[in-house]
């Protein structure tokens, strides 16, 4: 087993990209990629001393955190967030999109979520693009195509969502 902790400056995302040249072997800072793998864990809102844990020693959202941050480690202008809170249960679901919502707007980035989560997106979102075999058949504000869907797809989709009485809660504009 290895603990997270050797995983850090084991990438290619820290080194002194100023000064390398082609050819070039990146020379890591450990003590740089220790300092900020511990800045990165108390922004995904985890315990810093926790690097010395193994992976199998984290929750399922925990995981997810470290995750994030690994993303954010190279200092994204737009985070891909991937089916990012699919596998997780409720609960853990809402604090891991409180914590992306903050991060976003905390470090001024732009966010892709993906999601086959109606509600997910209904929250997440303020402009939705629906798919369909690779396609956008849709595409607006996230209040109107929830409210008024156009697309037959896209109200195939609503009218076959599990619990499709509950009404989707767009975001208050």
């Amino acid at each position: 087993d290895t603990q997270i902790s050797e995983y850090v400056g084991s990438g290619p995302f820290i080194f002194d990209a100023a000064n390398w040249k082609p050819g070039d072997k990146a020379v890591f800072r450990k003590n740089t990629a220790h300092a900020r793998a511990r800045e990165l864990m108390e922004l995904v809102q985890l315990d810093p001393n926790a690097l010395d844990r193994y992976p199998h020693q984290f929750s399922g959202g925990q995981r997810q955190r470290i995750c994030i941050a690994r993303a954010l480690a190279m200092e994204p202008e737009l985070l891909i967030a991937d089916e990012a809170v699919s596998a997780l249960d409720v609960l853990v679901q809402a604090q891991v999109m409180r914590l992306l919502d903050d991060i976003r707007q905390r470090l001024n980035l732009a966010m892709l979520f993906i999601t086959h989560d109606l509600r997910v997106a209904a929250q997440v979102c303020d402009r939705v693009a629906v798919m369909r075999q690779g396609e956008v058949v849709e595409y607006g504000p996230v209040g109107a195509i929830f409210g008024a869907p156009q697309h037959p797809y896209t109200i195939a989709l609503f009218e076959a969502a599990p619990g499709k009485d509950w009404e989707f809660a767009p975001p208050v504009d």
